[in-house]
């Protein structure tokens, strides 16, 4: 997928999921960070930026009161960054995207089932109908059940 550029810092904050002052004081005056280039704010570099910095924070293995605790809130917060680089690169979906998709298969597979029974019915057999509509009624059950709340219809 194609890096995401954003024109401004406050849109840049949005997707980092930080406030414009934790950007100004936190980040944008650490070496190394990928500044605004003619098409914009890349947020994945932004991104990998900051999840590198706190990993690299968290490795330091600070010493005194609390360190336990910060250890454990900067691997939160690498986690939480991990899962949005990877909706950023698409090695993961949204689930409300995967139910939507998931639906329009499962239309599909409707379709295709009410042909597959309207040609039954053309040749004929009372038995033969009774078994076609059998499958295609256990089918659609355990694509609606997969989907859930009958979306798929």
């Amino acid at each position: 997928m194609a890096n995401k550029f954003v024109s401004t810092q406050k849109i840049l904050c949005e997707h980092l999921g930080i406030t414009q002052q934790a950007l100004a004081k936190s980040w944008v005056h650490k070496e190394g960070w990928p500044g605004k280039s003619k098409r914009g704010y890349n947020v994945q570099k932004c991104m990998e930026f900051i999840r590198s910095y706190k990993e690299a924070q968290r490795l330091k293995k600070e010493t005194g009161p609390h360190a336990d605790l910060k250890e454990r809130k900067l691997e939160a917060e690498c986690k939480i960054l991990d899962e949005k680089l990877n909706i950023l690169r698409r090695d993961t979906i949204p689930m409300d995207e995967h139910l939507a998709e998931l639906a329009q298969h499962a239309a599909i597979v409707k379709a295709v089932f009410k042909q597959w029974i309207e040609q039954v019915k053309a040749v004929g057999g009372v038995k033969l109908i009774k078994e076609a509509n059998r499958l295609s009624d256990m089918a659609l059950a355990r694509l609606r059940a997969m989907i859930g709340d009958g979306e798929g219809e």
